[in-house]
């Protein structure tokens, strides 16, 4: 899949692989998307109650992601799936392992670089959430753990959602399942077609429009922010009049290989227009060439209640206040975890990591008073996600250095950075 995903704010989820598993591509993979459509599409569904209707209260993972509890094949043991619309279901190789879950064959996956690989798909003889139960269905299995951490066993993603409708309310901490969407939807909603594609894992995708530019875009839990494509972004007037803020390096990771020559972007556009509806005026975006699609991520979807009505290709997004949030907040570094050690892959110009020495490629040798070699990518994850401040010391060609970093607004240090050159 070559959709940018991920998840928290672009810097902070840059480690994650971007949509870290996405369907087969049907441009790029054609002998696969039958396999695919066939392999995902099995199943049966029981409910527990004559409601038809299952309600969770979601936890955050500590990254921003939505974390549901679900069983697997009747046992009791509670294992723990982020729910993530904008890619398939997958269980974690550990987890397939353990379970000596029965692999029914191989398809090709890609990530974000378009870097391909095969993936095997496994058999669950059952998987439960809340009060309904999907029997006998086919997932991937890949290592979720080196993005997620230990605490989560998979991704509950599209291709399981597909038969239910969802509501989704951040606000509220609110995943509900149903048979169907009308006890939520009033008439006065307004219904947004989506179209459902193998590249996202058969996650729903709306048309945008900005400007004159006009492209698809997927409602992605899994991602952080809202991301468009490079050439949209090269359409508008944040871009052509220069009052944008460019990376130094690659803040989006895929799943195989890193790509130190990618920038990404990050500008306020006019009017986003998504479907035929819902206008939202003055705000904040990222673009990388990486980016196949838009994806509205979390930060975009928490200011609605969002109703997901796979059966019938159509979702509803409902205001949850009179204003809408977009505020990002960000240290302005990004790092990966290889082996042993932790190293900076990129930087935004005017970032409080930036203006203190921080370089792509430089060394960090402790965080927060941890060694790097005992700090996991999903530590990494979290650090940057949920802390205002941290301690790193790194070492580079002038020796080593101590600097404490501040979380900063990214819309302060486009706001300045157009001052210093005389917007």
């Amino acid at each position: 899949m070559k959709n940018k995903r991920v998840k928290m704010d672009v810097f902070v989820s840059l480690l994650l692989a971007i949509g870290l598993l996405g369907g087969c591509s049907k441009d790029a993979y054609p002998k696969e998307q039958n396999k695919f459509l066939a392999l995902v599409k099995q199943g049966e569904i029981q409910w527990q109650t004559t409601k038809h209707t299952t309600a969770i209260t979601f936890k955050d993972s500590g990254d921003g992601n939505i974390v549901v509890p679900v069983k697997i094949n009747g046992l009791g043991k509670t294992r723990y799936f982020v729910v993530d619309t904008g890619a398939p279901t997958v269980v974690d190789i550990s987890l397939a392992k353990e379970l000596a879950l029965r692999k029914i064959r191989d398809v090709t996956t890609g990530d974000s670089l378009s870097n391909v690989k095969s993936t095997p798909f496994v058999k669950l003889k059952s998987i439960t959430i809340g009060d309904v139960t999907l029997k006998n269905i086919n997932v991937l299995a890949a290592d979720l753990k080196r993005g997620f951490g230990k605490k989560i066993d998979g991704i509950l993603g599209s291709s399981t959602l597909t038969h239910f409708g969802v509501l989704i309310n951040f606000k509220k901490h609110k995943f509900i399942i149903s048979d169907g969407v009308k006890k939520w939807v009033s008439r006065s909603d307004k219904a947004i077609p989506f179209q459902q594609h193998l590249r996202a894992g058969l996650g729903p995708i709306i048309k945008c429009r900005i400007g004159d530019a006009v492209f698809p875009a997927l409602i992605d839990t899994g991602a952080s922010s809202f991301d468009i494509p490079l050439k949209a972004f090269q359409q508008t007037r944040a871009y052509k009049n220069h009052r944008y803020l460019q990376s130094i390096g690659q803040t989006s990771l895929g799943l195989h290989q890193v790509d130190n020559k990618v920038s990404s972007y990050f500008g306020v556009m006019d009017a986003i227009i998504l479907g035929e509806s819902l206008v939202v005026k003055k705000y904040p975006v990222y673009a990388s060439k990486l980016t196949r699609d838009a994806l509205l991520g979390r930060k975009f979807l928490r200011n609605f209640e969002t109703v997901i009505d796979y059966p019938n290709h159509a979702v509803y997004f409902r205001p949850l206040g009179k204003k809408i949030h977009k505020e990002i907040l960000t240290f302005g570094v990004g790092m990966l975890k290889k082996g042993d050690n932790i190293t900076v892959i990129s930087l935004w110009r005017g970032s409080d990591a930036y203006n203190k020495g921080l370089r792509v490629g430089d060394k960090i040798l402790s965080i927060n008073g941890k060694r790097s070699a005992g700090i996991t990518q999903s530590e990494i994850f979290k650090m940057l996600n949920r802390r205002k401040s941290m301690e790193i010391v790194f070492k580079n060609s002038t020796g080593k250095h101590h600097v404490k970093l501040y979380k900063q607004s990214m819309l302060n240090m486009l706001s300045k950075t157009l001052t210093r050159i005389g917007h």
